[in-house]
């Protein structure tokens, strides 16, 4: 873990690369969509990172965000997007484009000419970015500039380096033509809205003309960045990356890599470790990295066996190869940013938050579906409001904070939000710092009232303030 403040940022570029900095310094893999660092304009998005969460050697994980850099001309505006996926073609073995044309007319086709064969399938959901060598470019995925029909890409392959879709389009000027370091990537179970230049993603948001300077405050390790944006006396808060699985009994909490591929019907699943917490009658979720076209492979299966510490078995609907992810829950990745059309400060929890997959309140296999549902953070109980005083050894406490769906189809909680804890309010200013234990790097936040988490409850950043 690891804790980095900023101030003075110049503008969005500045910020990615503090974030780039950071999150690989914690073991992050990063991929470059498009470098450019030239201001996005008239709906456009600019520069875009990828990032591929590993976790830890003892705790893996396989989850995707990428960050993307935006500005919506007719709000005036500009700032980084945030989406989430659970596996991607083209991140490892990236699908540069070569070419992009359209026709004309409101409906046109989209076609992409890639450098070399894609790999790509018919139905997949094709995000695509690059640096035009002349006019403007944008990377083409929902929005009011080029929403697809029906939802999503939704591609067709041409031929083994080609691929085109339909699009409503509403602003097809200087789009397509030659490009330079542009690529595509498949994305599977995206979380919240799609890449765009307008309407509302989940973003970290800054005034424009000019982006900056602005300061940024951020925790973050080998699962997730927390942290809040200040610009003109306004703060804002974000989160992406994967909650902490505390949901999940310590009994069933093992995730591991299959090692070899699980075909479909009565199975035993072959691990690439040794893991003790998988139970015969557990619910283990299957997540492919690597997708299947349309929507990528999931599924959430019953342990029927335990053969050894390093199998079990299972009956499975659909294939999986070597590399799928599995575990219970083992995937818990959360977008929270904002969605309104403003630079002012909001609170945390009034922030817009999504998380990937969702389970009914039951369990059940009937329930469990690929896609992202709204969510808010909560706190949880215990210290009230009024405990502003320090304990009897003189620190303070913080409340945790966690994920939750408690509307249409409950799912209860689905992990804490690490970085974060928030604190009663006394007599604290923005950027106090709040220690809860002996220890100043493991255990100092830094303290923002103006930010809520909860009523009476302000937003904490760390550890590692000090």
């Amino acid at each position: 873990m690891a804790y980095t403040q900023s101030a003075g940022v110049s503008g969005l570029n500045e910020l990615m690369d503090i974030i780039k900095e950071s999150v690989t310094s914690a073991g992050w893999t990063h991929f470059a969509m498009n470098t450019s660092s030239l201001a996005p304009f008239d709906s456009r998005i600019a520069r875009q990172d990828v990032y591929r969460i590993n976790g830890t050697s003892a705790d893996p994980t396989k989850s995707y965000v990428t960050l993307w850099r935006f500005m919506d001309s007719s709000q005036a505006y500009t700032g980084l997007g945030m989406t989430g996926f659970s596996g991607c073609k083209g991140f490892n073995t990236p699908i540069a484009i070569s070419s992009i044309s359209r026709s004309a007319g409101t409906t046109v086709t989209v076609a992409v000419t890639c450098s070399a064969a894609h790999g790509l399938s018919t139905r997949d959901h094709v995000m695509i970015n690059g640096t035009p060598l002349s006019g403007a470019f944008h990377e083409g995925w929902g929005g009011a500039v080029d929403k697809p029909t029906g939802g999503g890409f939704n591609i067709i392959v041409s031929s083994t380096s080609s691929f085109h879709y339909t699009s409503v389009n509403s602003n097809p000027d200087n789009f397509g033509g030659p490009v330079s370091g542009g690529y595509a990537l498949a994305i599977y179970n995206p979380t919240g809205p799609y890449n765009t230049g307008t309407g509302n993603p989940h973003i970290i948001r800054v005034a424009n003309n000019p982006e900056g300077p602005f300061s940024v405050i951020m925790y973050y390790d080998e699962y997730r960045v927390a942290g809040v944006l200040m610009q003109g006396g306004n703060f804002r808060p974000f989160y992406f990356g994967e909650t902490a699985r505390d949901h999940v009994p310590n009994d069933f909490s093992s995730r591991a890599f299959l090692n070899t591929t699980a075909a479909s019907g009565a199975v035993t699943a072959s691990l690439d470790r040794s893991v003790n917490n998988i139970y015969v009658g557990q619910k283990i979720w299957f997540i492919d990295p690597s997708g299947s076209a349309g929507t990528g492979s999931l599924e959430r299966v019953t342990v029927t066996s335990r053969p050894s510490s390093s199998s079990f078995g299972c009956v499975l609907s659909g294939t999986y190869p070597s590399g799928t992810l599995v575990g219970e829950d083992p995937m818990p990745l959360v977008i929270c940013g904002r969605q309104s059309n403003n630079t002012t400060t909001y609170n945390l929890s009034s922030a817009d938050t999504i998380w990937m997959f969702h389970v009914d309140a039951t369990r059940s296999t009937s329930g469990f579906v690929g896609v992202s549902q709204n969510a808010f953070p909560v706190t949880d109980t215990g210290i009230t409001y009024s405990s502003i005083n320090p304990d009897v050894a003189n620190y303070y406490q913080g409340r945790n904070v966690y994920i939750e769906r408690s509307a249409t189809s409950p799912t209860g909680i689905r992990g804490r939000m690490v970085g974060i804890l928030a604190f009663p309010l006394g007599f604290q200013n923005d950027q106090d710092l709040m220690r809860v234990g002996s220890d100043p790097v493991e255990d100092d936040y830094k303290v923002f009232t103006s930010t809520l988490v909860d009523a009476n409850f302000a937003l904490g950043i760390g550890p590692g303030a000090s």
